[in-house]
C-alpha cells in the first residue's frame, strides 16, 4: 500500500510539473549530453531582461569594493587611494521625468524642505539661458547635515567636505539656500558633479545646433541618497532631459566618497584610511600664519583679534590658508575683527 501511494504521489507531481510548464522540469531533470543537432538559443543582447532600477540593489557590476559598499549602504566606507570611479550610469543612463515635470515648458525651481534631521530632499527644475546667473557666486555659510570638516594633505584644497549645490549655481543661480546645499566630498563635488553641471550649463546657453535658433530648456533633478537616519548621503542620482533634443540626456549615480578617507555616513565623521601612514600635524609658525582658528566654533580671526582663543587653549590653531580657502572649508569670519 505504501509503495502504491508513493507511486501515486510521484505521478501527481509529474502531472503538476507538466501543467506548470516545461521550464520548471528543466530545473529538475538531467538530460545528460545533448545531441549536436540540438540548437540552443543565445540571449538577445538587444533586448536583455533587466529588472527595474533599484538604488538599494542596482543592476550594476563595479569592480571597486568602495562603490559596492556605497550602493549597499554600508555605514562606514573606506575608499582606497588611487581609485577614480566618480560616477556610474543609473537606469541605463535614461532619465525618468513625467509630462507634469515639464510644467508647460515654463522655467521653475522646486526645492524640498529639510526633513526633521536637517537633510535635503529632491531638488529639480526646468532651466533656460534667460535665467542663468550673470553674477558671481557669493560666500556660503550653511552647514549641511553630516558636516564634520577635516583637512587631508592628498585632498585637493585639503578640505574633505564642500557645500555641494544639488542644482548647480551655474544654471540655477541658487546661492546660500540650505535646501539646495548638501555635504559632499571634494571628489564628489569637483570630479563627480561639476563636469555634469558644466555640460548642462553649456548646453542650456547654446542657441544653435539640434534645437535650431531656440535656446535649450533642460529638466534637471537631483535626488540625495540617504540611508535610514544617516546624516551624510551616500551619493545622489542626477538626471537631465533636454526638451528640444537628446544630446545631453543622462541619468547617473554620483557616489559621495573620497580616496584615502574612511567616512562614517551615520554622522559624517571621517579619518585617514588605516592602510595609510598617519599624517603628521604640521604646526604653522606664527610668522607664516595668516589667521587664528577656533576649532570648536569654526571661526577664524586676525592674529591680533582680542576674541581669538589663547595659544594654550585646545581650540587654538594657526593656519596659513587664505580667507577664501577657510570659508570654503566651513570656517566663518569673526564678527569682531572682520578678517
Amino acid at each position: 500500500m505504501r509503495r502504491r501511494s508513493a507511486r501515486l504521489v510521484l505521478l501527481l507531481t509529474l502531472v503538476l510539473l507538466l501543467f506548470s510548464g516545461c521550464d520548471m522540469l528543466l530545473n529538475y531533470i538531467d538530460f545528460g549530453d545533448m545531441d549536436d543537432d540540438v540548437v540552443v538559443e543565445e540571449p538577445d543582447e538587444d533586448n536583455p531582461e533587466v529588472d527595474d532600477p533599484d538604488i538599494d540593489n542596482p543592476e550594476i557590476v563595479i569592480g571597486s569594493k568602495g562603490i559596492e559598499a556605497i550602493m549597499n549602504h554600508e555605514d562606514i566606507i573606506s575608499a582606497e587611494m588611487g581609485e577614480d570611479v566618480f560616477f556610474i550610469e543609473y537606469n541605463d543612463n535614461i532619465p525618468s521625468f513625467s509630462v507634469s515635470d515639464e510644467n508647460g515648458e515654463e522655467y521653475y525651481i522646486s526645492l524640498s524642505e529639510l526633513d526633521e534631521l536637517g537633510r535635503v530632499g529632491v531638488a529639480m527644475g526646468l532651466f533656460d539661458a534667460e535665467h542663468c546667473p550673470d553674477y558671481e557666486r557669493g560666500d556660503l555659510s550653511t552647514k549641511p547635515s553630516g558636516w564634520v570638516q577635516n583637512d587631508y594633505s592628498w585632498v585637493e584644497s585639503r578640505w574633505l567636505y564642500n557645500r555641494s549645490h544639488m542644482l548647480g549655481f551655474q544654471y540655477s543661480g541658487l546661492q546660500d539656500d540650505g535646501r539646495n546645499l548638501m555635504t559632499g566630498t571634494r571628489s564628489f563635488n569637483v570630479k563627480g558633479m561639476l563636469p555634469f553641471e558644466n555640460i548642462l550649463t553649456d548646453h542650456i546657453k547654446e542657441e544653435d545646433g539640434s534645437a535650431g535658433d531656440d535656446p535649450h530648456k533642460v529638466l534637471v533633478r537631483v535626488t540625495p541618497d540617504f540611508y535610514e537616519d544617516n546624516l551624510l548621503a551616500h551619493g545622489i542620482i542626477m538626471e537631465a532631459d533636454c526638451l528640444e533634443c537628446d544630446d545631453i540626456d543622462f541619468a547617473v549615480y554620483i557616489p559621495n566618497w573620497e580616496p584615502g578617507v574612511t567616512i562614517d555616513y551615520r554622522s559624517g565623521d571621517n579619518w585617514a584610511n588605516s592602510d595609510l601612514p598617519p599624517e603628521e600635524e604640521v604646526e604653522i609658525p606664527l610668522d607664516e600664519a595668516t589667521y587664528i582658528l577656533n576649532t570648536n566654533s569654526d571661526v577664524f580671526h586676525t592674529l591680533s583679534c582680542s576674541r581669538a582663543p589663547e595659544p594654550d587653549s585646545e581650540n587654538y590653531k594657526l593656519t596659513d590658508k587664505s580667507r577664501d580657502e577657510l570659508i570654503e572649508g566651513g570656517y566663518d569670519p569673526c564678527g569682531i575683527c572682520k578678517p
